[in-house]
């Protein structure tokens, strides 16, 4: 569990420095400002958004590096941000003046334990508060007492804030779980391999975290998989099950809980093609194991001949009674290429090794060509160990105080919104991340529990009316992050209605996935679609397939667009 008082803690001492410093800007009246919640509220926002960008490294991200969940330690601990000398620097933020990188870097050096010191710190503190200084950009409150900013930003009320400050808690509570996980140590090993493996080897901290947020159950499959393992002495075993039923969460488990070598499709994120597959497996068993041999090159990356050659020196270090299992995420997702295995999965394993894949049960890639030991394991969303599990997440969903009002509103009790749940669900995890979120903001607050969509298709449906919005549609059309502001200018908007943009994205936000993608050295926020499922969804409503056909050089256009905006922006001068 992260620490609750951490970005009150830090907000309170920066107040503290502020009066004793008279600093001016947006702290000049640093007695009325300490009245103004909605200023705090934004503050807290951006400090904790910040670390959680800053520790939640993205695979699609250059420069991702796995081991920056050890490094954020000191960020998650309310006594390192509550220092005083930490707080003066981000003070500055609001003078003229510039934080000091070297200084923030001594203190965080100071903060960590010695085996990772020889880092280099000055460069994690520039990122850290770059990624601060863009997130305060997003807010009024501070956007003028910063230098310069093109970002898009709109007035939010306290309870929106409130609303994602919640969020963003949450977000650094499970980041903070990790750092005691399993997970940790295996990040704390990819810390100490050689720069040319470290690099090779894709950053899942913050996707992780994001899947295993709130995971309940799935104790079966646990026990199927070790009972597999002691029955066979090598070989794959298949996850299988319809969209949104946990096979991410679940693979993300495994990897958080028992440090399994780990790579996740993500279609949406372009990570599908087998040389990053070769590259990041590959480069982790080497830091595992400490091997000698080299990661795989682009080129060497067109067979399964490197993957197989590294298992094989993996199996020799291993003794009689230890394994090594990989786990595969969303196989469904990866380029496939005919007559061969998707990502170039062996077709045998050697001895010791186990490979545990998810893909989606019409998936037509299964089964792979194998000649080893295999189980193939489906998860029925009718399934009782599936419904025992949906039930087990709602009975924890009801200790939210937003559902308590829903079922004290509705006049029901919480046996009986668990049970209304798990049929409306359909045995569906997405379907509950999508719908529990919106009757705790109230969205079905005039709305009885039999009202609402059945199964997560049906919900989609109900959403499916405002998807020519602009905004929506321009995400229906692609899979690559896009901010709001190439979004206005591809849709031919002008750029005063950006905020119509902001607004529609922010209607949909439980269908998006935000994050931070680098201009010209500056972040700037982008979104994308959450899951697979809502794009194939969208991809199926007729207005978007007539869209597409008519902007068939919808990427190209994107290009022009974004490109067109940094000539016009700011940001174009970095």
């Amino acid at each position: 569990m992260g620490d609750p008082f951490l970005l009150e803690e830090a907000l309170k001492s920066l107040i503290a420095v502020s009066v004793a410093g008279g600093a001016g800007g947006v702290w000049a009246r640093a007695s009325s400002w300490r009245k103004d919640k909605q200023a705090q509220a934004s503050y807290k926002k951006a400090l904790g958004a910040a670390i959680a960008q800053y520790s939640g490294s993205d695979p699609s991200r250059s420069g991702s590096d796995p081991s920056r969940l050890e490094l954020a330690a000191p960020l998650l601990d309310q006594r390192f941000l509550a220092d005083t000398r930490v707080s003066q620097e981000l003070r500055k933020f609001f003078t003229n003046d510039e934080p000091d990188a070297e200084a923030l870097a001594g203190l965080w050096r100071d903060a960590l334990p010695p085996a990772l010191t020889s880092r280099d710190l000055l460069v994690e503190a520039e990122l850290f508060l770059k990624h601060l200084r863009s997130e305060l950009q997003k807010s009024p409150h501070f956007r003028d007492s910063l230098t310069t900013s093109s970002v898009l930003g709109i007035a939010e009320p306290l309870r929106s804030i409130e609303e994602e400050l919640g969020e963003i808690q949450e977000q650094l509570d499970g980041i903070a779980a990790l750092l005691d996980s399993a997970f940790r140590r295996l990040a704390h090993t990819f810390s100490r391999s050689q720069p040319d493996v470290r690099r090779h080897i894709l950053a899942y901290t913050g996707y992780i975290e994001e899947k295993t947020r709130g995971f309940v159950g799935r104790q079966f499959f646990l026990d199927e998989f070790d009972r597999f393992m002691a029955q066979e002495s090598r070989g794959y075993f298949f996850v299988r099950g319809d969209p949104g039923i946990g096979k991410t969460a679940l693979a993300a488990e495994m990897v958080k809980v028992r440090g399994y070598v780990h790579h996740f499709n993500v279609w949406t994120e372009g990570i599908r093609r087998a040389d990053r597959f070769l590259t990041n497996v590959c480069a982790q068993l080497i830091s595992v194991y400490g091997l000698s041999c080299q990661v795989p090159s682009p080129e060497e990356g067109r067979d399964a001949g490197p993957l197989t050659k590294v298992l094989e020196e993996v199996a020799g270090r291993l003794g009689p009674a230890r394994k090594t299992v990989i786990v595969v995420d969303a196989l469904d997702e990866a380029e496939t290429k005919r007559g061969v295995n998707p990502l170039y999965l062996p077709r045998n394993l050697p001895e010791g090794v186990y490979i545990v894949v998810t893909a989606r049960i019409e998936d037509t890639s299964l089964p792979l060509s194998i000649g080893c030991e295999y189980r193939d394991l489906v998860i029925g969303h009718d399934d009782e160990a599936n419904l025992v599990d949906i039930r087990a997440f709602l009975a924890k969903a009801v200790e939210r105080t937003g559902i308590r009002a829903y079922i004290k509103r509705n006049r029901k009790n919480e046996g009986c919104f668990v049970r209304h749940l798990t049929k409306k669900s359909d045995g569906n995890f997405m379907y509950l991340r999508y719908v529990l979120p919106e009757i705790e903001r109230g969205a079905y607050k005039d709305l009885e529990l039999e009202g609402l969509p059945f199964g997560l298709w049906k919900y989609y449906e109900d959403h499916g009316q405002s998807v020519l919005e602009p905004g929506i549609l321009v995400l229906a059309l692609t899979a690559r992050p896009i901010s709001v502001e190439v979004i206005t200018e591809f849709t031919g908007l002008r750029p005063a209605e950006s905020p119509r943009v902001a607004r529609v994205l922010m209607e949909w936000r439980q269908f998006l996935h935000e994050q931070q993608v680098e201009f010209n050295g500056t972040p700037i926020r982008c979104y994308r679609l959450y899951h697979a499922s809502f794009h194939k969804f969208l991809s199926e409503v007729k207005e978007v397939s007539q869209q597409r056909r008519a902007w068939e050089d919808a990427e190209a256009r994107m290009d022009e667009a974004l490109d067109n905006w940094l000539a016009h922006s700011r940001f174009a001068d970095g």
